[in-house]
């Protein structure tokens, strides 16, 4: 790129150091570039951490960091948190020497005019009122700087696969900071972000921050400009999540992907505690039996084990009882309370009482945070909600209403809005919105306060409208999660440990309805 080119982007670009010095960077492994190089250089270079010997793959941006939404930093971190990799972002900063470069520009302009005059052409004479406008600018301001962006994946020594791997995260940063990436050798890794002086003069590192394998949040999917879309953990989960869509259009697939990385953060991070499947249907406990801690199928005489009987649990027990005409499913005293993934598959209870079976468990929960608190916070993942929404859904509300403060959070999936009172939607704080086929689907879908809920008749199966808190409806392609949830729970968990498996190499495997 040619130096006014240069110029002309770093004048629109917003001050990438002051986000950096604002981003919080913690994490598993963070490496000071100064401090990597001091045993080595280029592929010598490596750092030790937990026992394991790290290499680096470093990238570099020839061209300039342009960041309009000054947020260019956190979502770099992020990025690299959300696919569980090592990473060292670095921004080199350049100051430009003043008289070398009006040198330049003046240069530039005789050439441009020499051209405009031989040819006439109307690109010759831009780029000359360009110039000129430029030479202005550079004369009566301060003194422009650059910044260029540095990429260091630190991935264990001779592992093929992770070199595969830094190569796919090279290309989701080229996505999100808008530069194209080289990798680079050199004799150590500093001067490789940080080259010779050149036109604009001295270069120094202008900043240095740590992205991590931490997972910060959940992933669900991108939007229409291929950028992933991350629920935080746990703050996008205090105020519960609902998800509506037909049958057929990716409710269950995405529960699972939920469901599966709240479990591993539960088993790595031992946050959350638990996570709690309650299906009535089977097909989310088919998707998750591998990956799950304890896998319960209660059957015709089953008791729901809830921690009191008496007082408000008594009052909130009748409630809930009463609402059911036939029971082969009953109460006795106890706690559902476990660690990890616990899934509850009642396919095998009968029909007509898989509803008071799921409406017991989540009672379970609400009177447990109640009474005695819950030991962290518990998460419980719901299919066919519509099941134990019906009438006031006292248990419902109260665990959405209260959950907040007591640490329990709701993720329900069901097929429309109309499914579930009023009371339910207003606690709900994120919303997932599948696509539909009917106009009565868009109608109820109103009640979300999506504006453009016809919208809805034109997605295709996989996709949804993603609305978080009050910012706007987002447009999203879900990713299917076939392939991280059927890899079993040791391996799964190992694997992703290790960084083998990743969210990232789903998303190049898995993307489905």
């Amino acid at each position: 790129m040619v130096i006014f080119e240069v110029i002309v982007g770093t004048m629109a670009v917003a001050s990438l150091i002051m986000i950096i010095r604002n981003t919080r960077a913690t994490g598993t492994l963070q490496v000071s570039i100064r401090r990597a190089v001091q045993g080595g250089g280029g592929e010598d270079t490596a750092v030790i951490y937990e026992g394991v010997e790290y290499e680096p793959v470093i990238y570099v941006s020839e061209d300039p960091v342009r960041d309009e939404s000054g947020r260019l930093g956190e979502r770099l971190v992020n990025l690299a948190r959300s696919v569980r990799v090592n990473v060292t972002y670095s921004t080199t900063l350049f100051r430009a020497e003043k008289g070398r470069l009006l040198s330049y520009i003046e240069d530039q302009i005789v050439k441009a005019q020499f051209a405009y005059q031989a040819t006439r052409h109307v690109r010759y004479s831009e780029r000359l009122r360009f110039l000129k406008e430029l030479y202005n600018e550079v004369a009566r301001t301060h003194t422009p700087y650059s910044y260029r962006l540095g990429v260091i994946v630190w991935i264990p020594r001779g592992s093929p696969e992770a070199k595969a791997k830094a190569e796919a995260f090279k290309s989701m940063v080229e996505v999100e900071a808008g530069v194209k990436l080289e990798r680079v050798k050199a004799r150590n890794i500093i001067e490789a972000i940080i080259p010779e002086a050149g036109i604009l003069g001295k270069a120094t590192p202008s900043a240095v921050f740590a992205g991590t394998g931490e997972m910060p949040g959940i992933v669900i999917g991108r939007d229409s400009d291929g950028r992933l879309i991350v629920l935080d953990w746990p703050r996008d989960f205090e105020t519960h999540i609902g998800v509506y869509g037909p049958t057929g259009r990716g409710k269950t697939v995405l529960l699972a992907g939920i469901a599966g990385q709240l479990a591993s953060r539960s088993e790595t991070r031992l946050d959350p505690y638990m996570v709690v499947v309650i299906d009535p249907k089977g097909d989310l406990a088919r998707l998750l039996e591998r990956m799950a801690t304890r896998v319960y199928k209660p059957l015709p005489g089953y008791c729901v084990p809830v921690p009191r009987t008496e007082g408000m649990a008594e009052s909130l027990l009748s409630k809930v009882l009463g609402g059911y005409p036939t029971k082969s499913v009953g109460v006795c005293e106890g706690s559902i309370l476990r660690r990890g993934l616990v899934v509850y598959d009642l396919t095998h209870l009968p029909n007509e009482d898989r509803d008071i079976a799921a409406s017991l468990l989540l009672t379970s929960l609400v009177i447990e945070a109640s009474e005695h608190g819950l030991p962290g916070r518990v998460v419980a993942v719901i299919d066919e909600a519509w099941r134990i929404s019906s009438g006031e859904a006292i248990h419902f509300v109260w665990a959405l209403r209260e959950g907040r403060s007591k640490g329990l959070h709701i993720v329900y999936a069901t097929q429309s809005p109309d499914d579930v009172p009023d009371a339910i939607l207003t606690n709900t704080g994120t919303l997932i919105v599948f696509g539909g086929y009917t106009r009565s689907y868009t109608e109820a879908a109103r009640r979300l306060g999506l504006d453009d809920a016809r919208r809805l008749l034109e997605l295709p199966v996989g996709s949804a409208m993603v609305k978080i808190k009050d910012l706007p409806p987002v447009e999203a392609r879900l990713i299917g999660f076939h392939e991280y949830v059927k890899r079993g729970p040791r391996a799964s968990r190992e694997e992703l440990d290790r960084g083998v498996i990743t969210l990232g190499e789903t998303l190049k495997t898995a993307e489905s309805g």
